[in-house]
């Protein structure tokens, strides 16, 4: 039984992202040799998160309903939105951290990048991430346009002085000549 996946219009770490849940769980020793500490031990967090979840999903189906209005079910149903609140705060961290650090990602961790998309990215860095897969970021075209707004036309003297002529009356264009 996978959880379903829920949009929310808020941009914050508290917010129902639940996408990284129903991924399969990947290994920390796959790519350890490009992982940082604190990196490795965000993924062991997140796979023993994981794992508390699918530990506490299927004790609640095996309990056909007998028990779930009694005291220990809520204790369970609160740990496991507990442990759901710290996985999506570190899988918003490592995200965060992938976001800011991409090139990096790309070239020395393309294959964990690569994992950790096809988990599934989390709804609030889609467009970020999805922009930067394209590298829509780094379009000369971009570049270009900006460096064309920095320059003024041959025209602007010859426009302006008509403007100024055909409407001489005209508040926004009385200063210009």
């Amino acid at each position: 039984m996978s959880l379903p996946t829920m949009a929310s219009p808020t941009l914050s770490p508290d917010s129902s992202s639940q996408e990284a849940l129903s991924a399969p769980t990947c290994s920390p020793t796959s790519d350890s040799e490009n992982l940082s500490p604190n990196e490795l031990e965000l993924l062991a967090k997140l796979e023993e998160q994981n794992r508390l979840l699918e530990a506490d999903s299927k004790s609640m189906r095996s309990m056909n309903g007998s028990r779930r209005n009694s005291g220990s079910s809520l204790v369970s149903s609160s740990s496991a939105s507990s442990n759901l609140s710290h996985l999506e705060e570190d899988t918003w961290i490592l995200w965060g951290r992938i976001a800011n650090e991409w090139e990096e990602w790309r070239r020395r961790k393309e294959k964990l990048l690569k994992e950790l998309i096809h988990k599934g990215i989390p709804h609030h860095f889609r467009a970020i991430v999805w922009q930067l897969l394209c590298s829509a970021t780094n379009m000369p075209v971009k570049n270009q346009y900006s460096e064309l707004l920095k320059m003024s036309s041959p025209c602007e003297k010859l426009i302006r002085r008509d403007i100024a002529r055909t409407y001489p009356e005209h508040e926004f264009f009385k200063g210009h000549t």
